[in-house]
């Protein structure tokens, strides 16, 4: 519902209604739960024209059903008893598939195997400070940022559709195979610092610790835009380049590889448009134990922020494509 004046008084007034269960603000517009709306619209806007409050629009939507999973405890409850049967299941997949695992792993292996030691020619015995998180990002957006191909192939073959069927909610469908993910990409990321140590990586274990728990919004947020993008391609052949034009730039543009602080100011400003600069720059921070640096702050704020707002289009496309 669309308002025109003092929207708290258009609250209030609907508030007042025993038929109305919810009614919420955003921006100039209330967004009210009840049942049998259009049955009590008159008395919504006899109420509203009572309090002296004219609505500029109205508009009935039905709720999904995971609105209404999630409107109650015991909903919730299902709704987190489905996630974790999704995600057992896809765990499972994924590890009988040891093979992809391990050649999933081997390039940010290989980088640092032969791409870091002549980064110590150059920056010093520290240059591992730099590097590995660079690694890690690296390794985020190859292992996560992939993560469509699977559902684009379990959508070709019916996989998606017979779990449409199910009672199970299609945010579960969703965070079940994203949370496998993000268990693969820490397990890879624990060999990513094991060979880094090997080189000569020292990191602090709070700083180990801060930098790991940082890695799971960025995993959170790739893999669920992956997702939704292949949900809405479904196709592998359309699906595997336009991943790949869009994860490259953003690496190069992170600084992963090499710092940004040397790259020209208009190509400096396009790196700090994306969020992937400031998770690295916080996974640097952390590493190096500055725990109380702003950079390590600004990488956890942008670092869940993405997270929120790819879960939000990732659940919506998966509601909207009936997946």
């Amino acid at each position: 519902m669309e308002i025109d004046g003092e929207i708290e008084r258009a609250r209030d007034a609907l508030t007042a209604l025993t038929a109305v269960r919810n009614v919420r603000i955003e921006n100039t517009t209330l967004r009210i739960t009840v049942e049998h709306g259009d049955h009590i619209l008159i008395e919504l806007t006899r109420a509203l024209d009572t309090g002296g409050v004219r609505p500029r629009s109205i508009r009935l939507t039905r709720p999904t059903l995971d609105d209404v999973f999630l409107a109650s405890p015991r909903g919730r409850r299902a709704v987190l008893r489905d996630i974790w049967l999704i995600f057992a299941h896809q765990l499972r997949l994924t590890m009988g598939g040891k093979t992809g695992l391990v050649f999933g792993v081997i390039q940010p292996v290989l980088n640092l195997a032969l791409f870091g030691p002549l980064l110590t020619t150059y920056i010093g015995p520290d240059s591992w400070q730099v590097f590995v998180p660079g690694v890690l990002m690296q390794l985020a957006l190859l292992s996560a940022g992939l993560a469509g191909f699977g559902i684009v192939f379990d959508a070709r073959f019916g996989v998606l559709e017979r779990q449409r069927v199910t009672p199970a909610s299609r945010i579960a469908l969703l965070l079940g195979r994203v949370f496998t993910n993000v268990v693969v990409l820490l397990g890879q990321s624990a060999l990513v610092v094991a060979v880094g140590f090997a080189f000569g990586f020292r990191v602090p274990p709070a700083g180990l610790a801060i930098g790991v728990a940082l890695l799971v919004p960025l995993a959170v947020s790739l893999a669920a835009l992956s997702y939704a993008f292949a949900l809405v391609l479904r196709r592998q052949e359309v699906f595997a380049p336009m991943a790949s034009t869009f994860i490259v730039p953003m690496l190069l543009l992170s600084g992963a590889l090499l710092p940004m602080s040397a790259a020209p100011a208009w190509l400096d400003a396009i790196s700090r448009a994306t969020p992937f600069r400031y998770v690295v720059e916080g996974l640097r921070a952390a590493f190096a134990g500055h725990y109380a640096s702003g950079t390590l702050a600004a990488g956890v704020g942008v670092s869940l922020a993405f997270a929120v707002a790819a879960v939000t289009v990732g659940t919506r496309t998966f509601v909207r494509r009936h997946a």
